[in-house]
């Protein structure tokens, strides 16, 4: 990520007469981005890199290691459908928090 000092100078620089890949060579930048740049301030956005939120997560770990506590022979399929979220997503989850599932049968298999 290119500072907002490198971006402005860019723009004086092309402003200043230069053309656009005399300034990307000279900047060691490529063409695309600086003329991403010269649009982002046509449109009025800004030469600030954008900021990306926080990835909103659906499931809470301390509500899944309470439900998996209380509930302690659910199956994976029977946690998801708890929580709306696909089995598989919940065995990672599990296996991140170190919990594992071992199933009581009620049929013991005969050998």
């Amino acid at each position: 990520m290119y500072e907002v000092a490198v971006r402005e100078l860019a723009l004086k620089l092309v402003s200043s007469g230069k053309s656009q890949s005399e300034v990307a060579q000279f900047l060691k930048i490529s063409l695309r981005t600086l003329q991403r740049w010269i649009h982002h301030v046509k449109q009025g956005i800004g030469l600030h890199p954008r900021t990306h939120g926080n990835r909103h997560r659906k499931l809470d770990k301390e509500a899944l290691k309470a439900y998996v506590a209380s509930n302690n022979d659910a199956t994976l399929k029977e946690i998801g459908s708890v929580f709306k979220i696909h089995p598989s997503v919940i065995a990672r989850h599990l296996y991140r928090l170190n919990i594992t599932l071992k199933k009581s049968h009620l049929i013991q298999r005969t050998m």
